[in-house]
């Protein structure tokens, strides 16, 4: 091995493990504040009732460490009893284009898998009485 050989292996090898050093985790990548855009309830056989222009709402904060924070509200026009008011306190996970949540509260939240694109989250929950369908977009 020549000295010009020698020379270039220490940087390659450096090059190397900088490469493999990838400081973006990703749920550093999807870490942001989001509001719902969307907000549908459709119950079964029914029209769908849009959650936002009745005064409800949907807020998730998402931070680097999986961490979440946020409130749920769905008043009790679309509800048919009270208001809906929940915490979104808790943890994500994310892998790949996918993100599930893991709550305390029992809601539609956590039952969802969540599609991640570019700035938003969209999720669809379905069961024998309704559907919901949100997209929540970054702030």
């Amino acid at each position: 091995m020549n000295f010009a050989t020698r020379a270039v292996i220490p940087a390659l090898w450096a090059s190397i493990a900088l490469a493999g050093c990838d400081s973006t985790s990703p749920n550093e990548e999807v870490a942001g504040s989001y509001a719902a855009t969307t907000f549908l309830y459709i119950p079964t056989g029914q029209q769908p009732q849009d959650v936002l222009a009745a005064g409800g709402s949907l807020a998730i904060g998402l931070t680097g460490d999986g961490t979440t924070t946020g409130t749920l509200f769905v008043p009790a026009t679309i509800t048919g009893t009270g208001d809906l008011i929940e915490s979104m306190a808790g943890t994500f996970t994310r892998t790949g284009a996918t993100l599930t949540f893991d709550q305390e509260a029992d809601t539609f939240v956590r039952d969802v898998t969540w599609t991640v694109s570019r700035n938003t989250l969209t999720g669809t929950y379905s069961d024998a009485d309704a559907s919901i369908e949100v997209t929540l977009s970054i702030e």
